[in-house]
């Protein structure tokens, strides 16, 4: 009858087992020390590096610098853990494994932060807009103020500050209206007119090109856009200076109300012109 081994016997016989199994030195354990202490070392001076760079850029928030940072301390961490490892045998694609799972979490929460950046950087470097121009871009208008590494800031008429993403701005239509140095504007003018049709619209257009902020070229159009034996519907287009559409269309539509009063004429005008021609309304 055969005798078992005493279970303490059994554990010194196992790890004894363990121990000459191994090839651990006592140089690869300095070896895994130093490179534990080197990136910690290392991923400490990254995550200052970082927090200190997004910090010159402007329009990054405390919060996303922060975040940057810490995310950048422990990829670098987690790697110089996962090479430490390798030194006492271990097998570092769990570590890699780990690290690659940080690195895509971090990608996906500075998706945003990335296209906005990368989108700033060719709107800073191509130029389609720089500060001071009267731009369109979805649905809003303005002056714009700042373009930094998050998105570019306007000034609206009503004095209200407009931040749009860099990479919405790249990625709509945009419409810059001081890209010249002049710009032209429309207005509508419906004029009840009884005699000579010509007359009436050339004093329409030297009424315009009286209007302080009208220039002289390119000279003004009129083109008619509907006649009939009470009234004629004239568009008359004048340029301006590209930040003066306002200002000057506003005088333009005045002056010629006025201006058509005295001379005796009815004279409905309005800019800009609306989108469709106006029709009666339909009766039963």
């Amino acid at each position: 009858m055969s005798s078992m081994p005493h279970p303490a016997q059994a554990d010194v016989s196992d790890l004894s087992d363990l121990i000459d199994s191994t090839s651990v030195t006592l140089t690869d354990v300095v070896l895994a020390l130093v490179v534990f202490i080197g990136a910690w070392v290392l991923a400490r001076m990254a995550r200052r590096g970082v927090f200190h760079v997004l910090g010159r850029l402007g329009g990054v928030s405390e919060d996303i610098r922060q975040l940057a940072s810490r995310v950048t301390f422990y990829f670098i961490l987690i790697i110089g853990i996962g090479v430490s490892f390798t030194f006492l045998g271990a097998g570092i694609q769990p570590v890699l494994t780990a690290a690659i799972i940080v690195a895509v979490i971090a990608g996906l929460a500075l998706r945003g932060i990335a296209d906005n950046f990368a989108a700033g950087v060719v709107l800073q470097s191509r130029r389609p807009i720089e500060i001071g121009d009267d731009i369109d871009v979805v649905d809003h208008s303005g002056i714009v103020r700042e373009i930094n590494s998050r998105s570019v800031i306007l000034e609206g008429w009503d004095r209200r500050r407009i931040h749009i993403p860099n990479s919405t701005v790249l990625q709509n239509p945009l419409v810059n209206h001081t890209a010249h140095d002049t710009r032209r504007s429309e207005v509508e003018v419906r004029l009840s007119v009884s005699g000579d049709v010509d007359e009436a619209v050339a004093a329409v257009a030297d009424t315009v090109a009286t209007v302080p902020g009208v220039l002289a070229e390119p000279p003004i159009d009129v083109l008619f856009r509907s006649i009939d034996p009470q009234r004629v519907i004239i568009l008359v287009r004048f340029a301006h200076e590209p930040t003066g559409r306002v200002k000057v269309t506003s005088d333009v539509v005045r002056a010629i109300a006025v201006a058509e009063r005295s001379r005796g004429r009815d004279a409905a005008v309005t800019g800009p012109p609306p989108a469709t021609a106006l029709t009666p309304r339909a009766t039963i």
